[in-house]
């Protein structure tokens, strides 16, 4: 299997396990998190959309892949509304919160910005 292939599993697990994060129910990630969740919930916004925007930049990129950066912002942004929303739609115990898809965004921003200048892309 070549390195691109091997590559792009990494994004699509996150994204996985990022999905299955954001949809249990929130009185299951209480029992998870001794941290009192609601603290830090956009913080954790944030930081795993950053992350999962670094993955998808670094793997479009690697794949030598046009328009990289807005891929992989459109990729991160996306899902996280999809996820937002689905939330709303399909689980009890979870909310949909505008709130929440704002620090969406705003983590797959800092994250596109962080890569560029850590990796000089």
């Amino acid at each position: 299997m070549n390195s691109i292939l091997r590559n792009i599993w990494t994004p699509l697990v996150y994204m996985i396990l990022l999905g299955v994060g954001s949809l249990i129910n929130s009185n299951t990630i209480r029992k998870i998190n001794p941290l009192d969740f609601f603290q830090v919930d956009k913080l954790m916004h944030l930081t795993a959309y950053a992350i999962l925007t670094f993955l998808w930049i670094y793997v479009l990129n690697e794949k030598g892949s046009k328009h990289f950066f807005f891929k992989s912002l459109s990729i991160a942004i996306v899902y996280g509304i999809a996820l937002e929303c689905a939330q709303y739609v399909f689980f009890t115990g979870r909310s949909f919160e505008f709130l929440d898809i704002m620090a969406n965004i705003i983590g797959a921003i800092i994250g596109a910005f962080l890569t560029k200048y850590l990796l000089k892309i």
